[in-house]
């Protein structure tokens, strides 16, 4: 694996990394061009960091279209802004369909919170689904910081 400052590339599977502050950004991502500079929005001036509850990562691929990656990024930014969760999304060649996981900041471990295969729902319905999975989340004695957050989540 070559990590070349923010961008990280591994058999041409991951195309490059951005910690997201807006949806903007999200449509950089399916640009069809790689990107050329290892700059993240923080150096370009525009990111906004949140805190240590962790991160939700959004998995997508080169058959999503932009549209549908801005519904399930509203979604996802929604729900991080309440959580103080900060965003990072990821193009991958090799995936059929848009995922998002969570990891938390001290295990690192990456949990499937939503999958976006066979589906056409909208905003809301992405939102409802990834607070429900992120409360009963909450709940395993294994993810104290979301324990702390419960409140914003119910």
């Amino acid at each position: 694996m070559t990590v070349v400052g923010s961008l990280k590339v591994e058999h041409d599977e991951i195309l490059l990394i951005v910690s997201l502050d807006s949806l903007s950004t999200i449509s950089d991502v399916v640009a069809p061009r790689p990107l050329k500079t290892n700059k993240t929005p923080y150096q370009n001036g525009g990111s906004i960091m949140f805190s240590t509850n962790g991160k939700f990562l959004i998995y997508t691929s080169n058959v999503t279209s932009k549209r549908r990656l801005q519904v399930i990024g509203s979604a996802v930014t929604k729900i991080a802004e309440t959580l103080k969760l900060e965003i990072e999304v990821a193009k991958k060649n090799k995936l059929l369909s848009t995922y998002v996981y969570y990891r938390d900041y001290y295990d690192r471990e990456e949990i499937p919170i939503y999958c976006d295969w066979g589906k056409n729902w909208n905003e809301k319905e992405i939102y409802e689904t990834i607070k429900s999975v992120m409360f009963a989340l909450s709940f395993h004695p294994k993810h104290t910081t979301l324990q702390t957050i419960r409140k914003q989540i119910a």
